[in-house]
């Protein structure tokens, strides 16, 4: 089969919600969602081990080894409802764009701009992470390489990176049903 015969949605499911959502919306079994998750996962932590092997200590350090951090100046639930909601249009986008239709040539067009505005919206906030892979390998390639500048609470607001995707996600499902 050729490249371009493949479903366009396949390219963005490297995030863990945007699966769920395309297995929501039943585009695709939710047979294959394990498998997906387990490879995204396994994904994040390589690329996060990766990176933190080519980097100096002082680099890993000053990059906090990649993890997305809760600003200290915001408190939990405004990370949460951040990270469901720019899931939630980049899921949506997707459905929309991608999953939904048979022409998805503005497909790329319409969940680039949708992340960079999610990024620009949310980045200091969360990390605007919107996938809970990107945010585990950091943290775990962070506690085993024990990077001196991370917070000793690194760990305390991840579910939020779990969480906010996942509630996004099941809402752009719901809209779009």
């Amino acid at each position: 089969m050729p490249f371009w015969h493949v479903p366009f949605y396949w390219f963005s499911q490297l995030l863990g919600a945007v699966t769920w959502a395309v297995a929501g919306a039943g585009k695709m079994p939710f047979w294959h969602v394990p498998f997906y998750w387990f490879s995204q996962l396994l994904g994040g932590f390589c690329g996060a081990l990766y990176a933190a092997l080519i980097m100096t200590k002082d680099q890993l350090n000053d990059t906090h080894a990649g993890a997305t951090l809760l600003s200290p100046t915001n408190k939990w639930w405004e990370g949460l409802a951040s990270e469901s909601v720019v899931t939630f249009f980049l899921c949506h986008t997707v459905l929309l764009t991608a999953a939904d239709t048979n022409t998805n040539l503005l497909a790329p067009l319409a969940i680039g701009l949708t992340l960079s505005i999610d990024i620009l919206s949310t980045g200091a906030i969360t990390g605007a992470s919107m996938n809970p892979a990107r945010s585990l390998g950091p943290n775990i390639v962070g506690q085993i390489f024990k990077t001196t500048k991370l917070p000793a609470h690194f760990w305390n607001y991840h579910y939020i990176y779990w969480a906010g995707p996942f509630i996004g996600a099941t809402a752009a499902i719901v809209i779009y049903w």
